[in-house]
């Protein structure tokens, strides 16, 4: 305890120093300058990094840098991997306020500010060279700890400054609680229409409600953030583990169907039970998830034993330093010292696994239309020799996204045994693991590892994203959002994410389109999505020709990028995405 304490202090004496190094060179720099604009900034710097962080911020200027300070800080010192700027305009707010009120600013000083603080990660990183630059993101909207929503200057500046700078980082995610203004929700109906495709929209509603299911202080959940790609964390009270691993039910399902799937079992002592001789889907389903979180179950008490030892290796004092929690208890956030210590791992494919699993039951239970045996036969083979037989698994058979009352029910029965086995275990922080359905590269990663599925598709094939239906599913945007209210999104804390891929022609510059995609969205219980314009004539034509597009950004998977600075082969899969739309 002691020994934390004391590496706290050093890590705050050391955020003191660097403030005491950035304010003495910009007084040499004054030295030698004689621009008198130049001057200025210069001797704002050294004030301010005289007193910020370590000392409360004056000014709004000081309250824009302390927040950049300590991120970066964050990354350097304690080596985080910190990539969350904040809930900026609850935060912001008063200072902006304040000093407008006393003549420090004006409006126009405010949103030059505002521009410089969001191009920061744009001017600093690019795709190829980014260690964390990719992955921040800013936080708008939402509501504060007493539940009142957060709408104000400072958010309209910060939308704008995407709008205007056409930002491909930091992310924008932009919370929307239930009594969001009206204005709001337009705002950032503009920005998903203008195709920059930078855009992550929350729902407060099922994302809070998710929080106080695990156990979360209501007031806490509301202030909760999102970073990395969409991944929740509660501000000031919360140490969460996150985007650490991607589990693939569908190749779990492979491995309880072959032989070569035992090897796992049998290296992490489980017995797993067989899928031949059950007497209906049900007890074929029960297996099947009872497997399922065995494999969870053996792979979480891995990450367990890396977070034993995470404290001995890279602890984290400065960070710990700012959780409140840590310095009351005398723990560093690697030992669980915050007031909420969880973990999640990401689901990939559930689309794909929901297909799978209803191919199974409509085929080989309901229908007799292929044993077991057969099945496993076909995909052995790849469906070589077998064209008719994946035709109508494909084709006949009922999928996920086409939003009929019974695979509606199927899916949220699936939906449900999927979180109950990748909830509940414990860590090594005194906290659980949490469920969540998004995606990040691992749709694209998994497919090579994953060989043909139940539901027709073929080995090396994508996986769906998020909460996604299959790729291959014939559905309209408007059935997709509507399955969603089938299914129960606050079983999953860490979001359960939607992709919305249109064609650029169907929603640039359409902001009630856009509007209306939100709100019901919102309104039928979805928990996180995504916005991706695509124009297919730009994006084919980058395929063949890239120097000419160089401003041409995509929604990837959880961040946005250029499109030529992404490796060959996701170009090609992004290309793709607006054939499937």
């Amino acid at each position: 305890e002691a020994a934390f304490l004391r590496a706290a202090i050093a890590a705050c004496d050391c955020v003191e120093h660097l403030g005491e190094r950035f304010a003495l060179r910009a007084e040499e720099m004054l030295c030698s300058e004689a621009d008198g604009a130049v001057r200025a900034r210069l001797k704002r710097i050294a004030e301010a990094a005289r007193h910020c962080p370590m000392r409360p911020a004056r000014t709004f200027f000081e309250a824009l840098n302390a927040i950049w300070y300590l991120k970066e800080l964050g990354n350097a010192v304690d080596a985080a991997g910190v990539a969350i700027l904040g809930h900026v305009d609850r935060l912001l707010a008063p200072y902006y306020a304040r000093d407008l009120a006393a003549g420090r600013i004006t409006r126009e000083e405010a949103r030059d500010l505002v521009y410089w603080f969001c191009a920061l990660t744009d001017a600093k990183w690019d795709l190829q060279e980014a260690v964390y630059g990719t992955n921040t993101s800013v936080n708008i909207g939402g509501c504060d700890r007493e539940g009142a929503a957060v709408f104000n200057e400072v958010t309209q500046m910060i939308a704008q400054a995407f709008l205007d700078l056409k930002l491909v980082n930091p992310k924008l995610q932009a919370r929307v609680s239930p009594g969001a203004d009206d204005a709001y929700v337009r705002l950032i109906a503009r920005v998903a229409s203008s195709g920059l495709n930078v855009l992550s929209v929350f729902n407060d509603r099922v994302i809070i409600d998710a929080q106080t299911r695990m156990g979360k202080a209501e007031a806490d959940a509301r202030l909760y953030v999102n970073g990395g790609c969409q991944e929740v964390l509660l501000a000031e009270t919360e140490f969460n583990s996150r985007a650490i691993c991607y589990l693939s039910p569908s190749r779990y399902l492979e491995m309880m169907l072959f032989p070569d799937g035992q090897a796992f079992f049998e290296r992490e002592r489980i017995l797993p039970q067989v899928l031949d001789g059950c007497r209906d889907f049900e007890e074929f389903s029960r297996r099947v998830f009872r497997n399922m979180a065995l494999i969870i179950n053996a792979i979480a008490w891995h990450y367990v034993g890396f977070e034993r030892r995470w404290p001995r290796h890279s602890p984290l004092p400065l960070l710990s330093a700012t959780n409140a929690g840590c310095l009351e208890r005398g723990l560093d956030l690697t030992q669980g010292g915050a007031r909420y210590n969880n973990s999640s791992f990401a689901l990939v494919g559930a689309g794909t696994f929901i297909d799978s699993m209803r191919a199974i039951e409509r085929t080989v239970f309901e229908e007799r239309r292929f044993s077991l045996d057969r099945l496993r036969e076909m995909l052995r083979r790849d469906f070589e020799g077998f064209e008719a037989e994946r035709a109508y698994l494909r084709n006949k058979v009922d999928k996920y996204g086409e939003d009929t009352e019974q695979i509606n029910a199927f899916a949220r029965r699936m939906v449900e045994e999927i979180a109950s086995a990748m909830s509940g275990m414990p860590n090594a922080r005194g906290g659980h693991y949490e469920a969540s359905i998004w995606s990040f590269y691992g749709y694209e990663w998994m497919k090579g590892r994953c060989g043909a599925t139940p539901d027709g598709r073929r080995a090396g094939e994508r996986l769906s994203r998020g909460i996604n239906p299959s790729e291959s599913t014939r559905t309209g945007i408007a059935a997709m959002i509507h399955t969603l209210s089938a299914l129960d999104c606050g079983l999953f804390p860490q979001t359960a994410v939607s992709y919305f891929t249109l064609p650029l022609s169907f929603g640039r510059g359409d902001d009630a389109l856009c509007e209306h995609l939100i709100r019901y969205f919102l309104a039928l219980g979805g928990s996180a999505v995504d916005f991706d314009l695509l124009d297919d004539a730009a994006i084919q034509d980058a395929l063949a020709h890239p120097e000419r597009h160089g401003d041409l950004v995509v929604r990837v998977c959880g961040y946005s990028a250029r499109f030529v600075d992404l490796e060959p082969q996701m170009r090609r899969e992004i290309a793709g995405r607006f054939q499937r739309t």
